[in-house]
């Protein structure tokens, strides 16, 4: 399961990832590539891993990590990482990938949360531009 979708008023990407097949791969990349190429440079990230499955198989880690290091070369410029409380294991499968192809993704246990984070990031961009 995943839902995947694009805010172009905020430039700013949505993926949802919860139990997938390797078999959801293939739509899940062609989504994640629609979408981003609607988005400027510099776009945002939210991404809820809340349901996310941790027994991803190693292509499945594998697509990920391909997925994360394409949306750095589209122009993503922050994440914010939606985490379970419980489910530290797919959180460290996700940040250990991140973190290898030379980028964090910030925390948070809501999307709410979430949210802020990355509306406070674009208001100081915005600020500093200025």
């Amino acid at each position: 399961m995943y839902m995947i979708k694009a805010n172009i008023a905020k430039n700013r990407l949505y993926i949802t990832l919860g139990k997938m097949a390797d078999t959801d791969i293939r739509g899940l990349v062609k989504e994640i590539t629609h979408c981003a190429g609607s988005l400027k440079p510099g776009f945002t990230c939210l991404v809820d891993i809340r349901n996310m499955d941790i027994t991803y198989s190693e292509k499945q880690m594998f697509t990920m990590e391909l997925i994360m290091g394409g949306l750095i070369d589209a122009g993503m410029s922050k994440v914010v990482r939606v985490v379970s409380k419980k489910n530290k294991i797919s959180q460290m499968k996700m940040e250990q990938g991140s973190r290898a192809l030379g980028y964090r993704a910030r925390p948070a246990h809501t999307l709410e949360e979430a949210e802020n984070i990355l509306d406070e990031e674009e208001l100081r961009r915005a600020d500093h531009e200025s």
